[in-house]
Order: C-alpha cells, then sequence, then structure tokens
C-alpha cells in the first residue's frame, strides 16, 4: 500500500507542475493533487503539496535566481509563468510572484479536497476554495508592495504603458497596422487605465473558473472513497439571487465609474 501511495505522489506531483508549465492548463494545477488527497489520505495530500511546491520554488529559483541579466537561456527551453516577463520585471519579483501563483492552485486544491472530505455542499464547497484562494492572492500582493518589488498602481501602470510600447513598436516595425497602432500609442494612458481597472475582475472570474474546472472535473474523475457522491444535481445548480444582484450591481457600477458624466 505505501509503494502504491508513493507512486500516486509522484505522479500528482509531475502532472500538478507539468500542468502549470503547460500555460494553457495551468487552471488543471491543483487537479492531480486534489486526486492525491481524495484517492489516498490527508497526509500523503500534504506530502505531494510540499514536494510540488518544493519542486516549483526550485525551478524558479534555477531559471531567475541571481542572475542579474535576466532570465538564464535555458527560459527560451523550459517556460513557466512569469518567464516572458524577465526583460521587463526584476528576477526576484518573477521567482516570489511565480510561487505565490502555485500557492493560489495549492490552496485550491487543500480547501476543495477538505471540503470534499467533510461533506460540504456545492456552494459552500466551492466559496471557501474561491474565497480562500483570492485571500492567498492578496496576501501575496500586500507583501509584495510592502517590499517595495513594485511600487503600488503607478508603478503597476507604468509596466504596462511600457508594454503596450513595446508591442506598438513591434508591430510597427514589421510594417502591420500602422493606422491602429497610430491611434493604441495616442491613447496609451487610457488603455493602461482601464487595463488597472479590471485586475481585480479579471483576477475573480480566473479564479472562479479554477474552482468551478477543477470541482467539475474532479467529481467526475475522482470515484475513490465516494469523495463527491454527496454532491447532487450539479446540472440544475443555481446561484442565490442575492449573488447574481451583486454582480450585476458590480458591472453596473464598474461602467457607471467609467463612462458616466
Amino acid at each position: 500500500m505505501m509503494n502504491l501511495n508513493f507512486k500516486i505522489i509522484a505522479l500528482g506531483v509531475l502532472l500538478s507542475v507539468v500542468f502549470y508549465a503547460s500555460g494553457l492548463l495551468v487552471i488543471l494545477t491543483p487537479l492531480p493533487l486534489l486526486y492525491v488527497f481524495l484517492s489516498c489520505d490527508r497526509k500523503n495530500g500534504l506530502v505531494a503539496m510540499f514536494l510540488s511546491s518544493a519542486l516549483i520554488a526550485g525551478i524558479y529559483v534555477f531559471l531567475f535566481q541571481g542572475n542579474v541579466a535576466g532570465a538564464l537561456p535555458v527560459t527560451k527551453y523550459i517556460a513557466v509563468p512569469g518567464s516572458g516577463m524577465a526583460g521587463f520585471l526584476s528576477t526576484d519579483l518573477i521567482v516570489f510572484a511565480g510561487i505565490g501563483y502555485y500557492t493560489f492552485f495549492l490552496t485550491v486544491a487543500f480547501v476543495i479536497a477538505e471540503g470534499a472530505a467533510r461533506r460540504f455542499e456545492l456552494l459552500k464547497l466551492g466559496g471557501f476554495a474561491l474565497l480562500s484562494g483570492l485571500v492567498v492572492i492578496t496576501i501575496f500582493v500586500i507583501a509584495i508592495d510592502l517590499t517595495g518589488a513594485i511600487d503600488g498602481v503607478a508603478s503597476i501602470q507604468s509596466q504596462v504603458k511600457l508594454l503596450i510600447a513595446e508591442v506598438v513598436k513591434f508591430n510597427q516595425s514589421a510594417g502591420q497596422g500602422s493606422s491602429e497602432m497610430s491611434f493604441i500609442s495616442g491613447h496609451v494612458d487610457e488603455i493602461a487605465n482601464f487595463f488597472i481597472g479590471l485586475i481585480p475582475s479579471l483576477v475573480f472570474v480566473f479564479s472562479l473558473f479554477t474552482v468551478v474546472v477543477n470541482l467539475l472535473i474532479g467529481r467526475r474523475i475522482i470515484r475513490t472513497k465516494h469523495a463527491f457522491s454527496h454532491i447532487h444535481n450539479v446540472a440544475i445548480f443555481r446561484l442565490p439571487d442575492v449573488m447574481v444582484w451583486m454582480v450585476i450591481v458590480s458591472g453596473m457600477a464598474f461602467f457607471a465609474s467609467r463612462y458616466a458624466p
């Protein structure tokens, strides 16, 4: 039995890291760890989380730490989230943010596994997982701000403007979309401000999507110990009216703040 657990742990760690580095499938990062938690037990799940986080931290440190000029050449062949920003952000910030990003996925996996083990209903289970993930993101953002790696919103705006300028420059040098690029270059401030205003919403939607996808797929493929057998009728699940109205009011407030005189 112990050998079987080691095999499942190793497979879970490997798949989680592969999903994390895959780009498109990054939202599936919690799924292998969730499988280890629910198919084995809590102890094996925590071991898998520890090993995967240590591996991710080691990868980031190896690729970025101590290299003043930017990412090592090997990042051309080994892509992890944040590696494309090596020319714009400090390597220390990329390492810290990358570890924080993976910690978000670990938190989602842990909370879903604990909630399933405690037989939480669907809304409570998903709500706790979403809230916990958002708390982790908030903590890392505050930590980055306190360390001075990014000087608040103004620094983020400057980075966004720099990225826009690079995109415009690249397209103009290639002779593509000159009129569109001219329009963009003339409205850099507005585009940057709009993007900054969207960041909280994008983070929330991404977090919600991650929780929902891992819950739905996990419910389908993790049959061991009947982990999700208490959750029924997912197809007819409906959010409470108060939550729907919160989304509607928030959307109205966002557009009112942007376009109202």
